[in-house]
């Protein structure tokens, strides 16, 4: 979080005109971190011989949509800072020890407050391509499996779960690299950009693949 307060506070800095061109705006896209369907059948660690069953169906890679500061303060760096969040519903269902089948639709997602830095390597007037890093704090939902599944009985003691209470998000403090496109007429108050981020966050304790994944973003910001 040090980090991303230090980050805050020198776009604050760099938001006076005499300093800085500062454009606000919002981008839309999708994250590349979608599951196939997974089931799984196993005994339990309650102490007896119940079977428990779960069976979660496809997850549609998560719509993006998140707003964000851009600071041209530099003559080949830019700083962006912003917050973002994805999502995509998906069903489980669940059983174990003679219980009624029990499914339940959940929402698997992302929530990230992030900051990165933008190296233009072509720059024209109304063109730039450009590369660059980051890091943010995100909180991201579990998947539905059997660590999740097993850790819940363990502590719960019992069967009778109701798992879409503890699909909760975890935080995690990732870096991200990035590349794009970014288009800004002369004559119109607005920039155009096309960018593609790849994360890196820790695996959580379950060992989802959830922790390394591509976005792709079309943004669109204004200002002078």
């Amino acid at each position: 979080m040090k980090t991303l307060l230090g980050i805050a506070a020198l776009l604050a800095f760099a938001a006076s005109p005499a300093l800085a061109i500062v454009q606000t705006g919002f981008h839309l896209g999708i994250d590349r971190n979608g599951h196939e369907t997974y089931e799984r059948e196993f005994g339990s660690d309650l102490g007896d011989d119940e079977v428990v069953t779960i069976f979660s169906h496809d997850i549609k890679d998560p719509i993006l949509a998140g707003v964000h500061l851009f600071v041209d303060i530099l003559p080949f760096i830019d700083l962006e800072a912003g917050i973002e969040s994805s999502f995509a519903k998906y069903k489980y269902e669940y059983q174990a020890a003679g219980l009624a089948l029990r499914d339940q639709e959940v929402t698997y997602g992302r929530i990230a407050l992030y900051g990165s830095g933008k190296f233009h390597f072509i720059s024209l007037p109304m063109f730039r391509l450009y590369v660059g890093g980051g890091a943010g704090y995100h909180l991201i939902t579990p998947l539905f499996g059997e660590e999740l599944v097993r850790e819940e009985l363990e502590s719960g003691g019992d069967y009778d779960l109701d798992l879409g209470d503890i699909l909760s998000r975890r935080s995690h403090f990732g870096l991200h690299v990035l590349g794009g496109v970014r288009l800004q007429p002369v004559f119109l108050p607005f920039a155009l950009s096309l960018e593609g981020r790849y994360f890196m966050l820790p695996e959580n304790e379950f060992g989802d693949e959830t922790n390394k994944f591509l976005s792709f973003t079309l943004g669109l910001d204004f200002g002078a």
